[in-house]
């Protein structure tokens, strides 16, 4: 019943997310949730106890990760992705909502991942404005390293469970107008040493 719910509850905030409207209701006699969705309206047809633990899962609020070595990450159904902020910065823990599908050393790789990034923030600032120091002078930005650096501000950090990549970091920074608004790319190796940094949108 547990998993049902869970997954009752992921599809109500994921419509909440899209706009699209949800309700409990009576149905040919039985009680019934229905989602509208792109497709159509779902409809799953519930028992009085699998209604009341929606409606307690639902008065709970959205899911928690705890994972040592992360702050307590929060389930963002808009984004699919559990979410925190730390220090000002935005983190992004992409995993399963459920947790009998989340890969535990992954997420323990990930952490450990996070702590790197965490370590070096003032060094992948550096590291990235020396991969866009040779454009800087076309989009008129600081041709000086320490003046590019301090433009760039380190807006988000992602990491995820998955275990090709759960030892590499993404991060998303603001260019502080040196690049015409564009929001930078970044994307750390295992020592969280930049390995690649692009304008983006």
């Amino acid at each position: 019943m547990e998993t049902l719910v869970a997954k009752l509850v992921a599809r109500i905030r994921d419509a909440e997310a899209a706009g699209r409207t949800w309700e409990l209701t009576d149905l040919a006699g039985r009680r019934a949730l229905r989602v509208r969705r792109d497709e159509g309206v779902e409809t799953t047809f519930l028992s009085d106890e699998e209604e009341a633990a929606l409606r307690e899962m639902l008065v709970e609020g959205p899911p928690t990760l705890d994972v040592e070595g992360l702050p307590r990450c929060t389930w963002d159904a808009r984004r699919g992705a559990f979410l925190a902020a730390v220090d000002g910065v935005d983190l992004r823990v992409e995993t399963s909502l459920e947790a009998k599908h989340r890969d535990a050393e992954g997420l323990a790789r990930a952490a450990r991942a996070f702590g790197r990034v965490r370590a070096r923030l003032q060094s992948i600032r550096t590291e990235t404005a020396e991969k866009l120091l040779p454009n800087a002078e076309a989009w008129g930005a600081p041709t000086d390293l320490a003046a590019l650096t301090a433009c760039l501000t380190i807006v988000s950090i992602a990491v995820n469970d998955d275990p090709r990549y759960a030892d590499e970091a993404h991060v998303m920074m603001s260019d502080g107008d040196a690049f015409a608004g564009h929001w930078i790319e970044v994307f750390l190796d295992e020592d969280a040493v930049v390995m690649d940094a692009s304008l983006a949108g």
